[in-house]
């Protein structure tokens, strides 16, 4: 069975290309640090205790930006490296890699 529009729909959301980036900070206010971290959780894994990595459009980066910036002050640090190869990780020690699966509902 096809539905109507599913083939075009599909293509556009294969299409856009993700930003991969690791995101990472240093906050001295527990409640900020713990806010922070439930909004990085809705955008990607935690890969250390003040780390995130992400795969996302770049809408949604832009949104995730924009939330972190209204969600810490001055005094804090937080630094987002984009990844710009294949996204290979090497993991010395305890820890998963996380790929991200491209899932599609329609």
């Amino acid at each position: 069975m096809k539905l109507f529009g599913t083939d075009q729909v599909g293509r556009q959301l294969r299409m856009r290309p993700k930003i991969h980036a690791l995101v990472i900070y240093d906050l001295s206010d527990d409640k900020r640090r713990l806010n922070l971290a439930k909004l990085l959780k809705g955008y990607g894994q935690r890969v250390q205790y003040s780390g995130f990595e992400v795969m996302l459009d770049r809408v949604t980066y832009g949104r995730m930006v924009r939330a972190i910036t209204e969600t810490i002050e001055p005094e804090d640090n937080v630094r987002i490296y984009r990844i710009h190869s294949e996204g290979d990780v090497t993991i010395l020690g305890w820890g998963e890699v996380f790929y991200e699966e491209e899932v599609i509902v329609l």
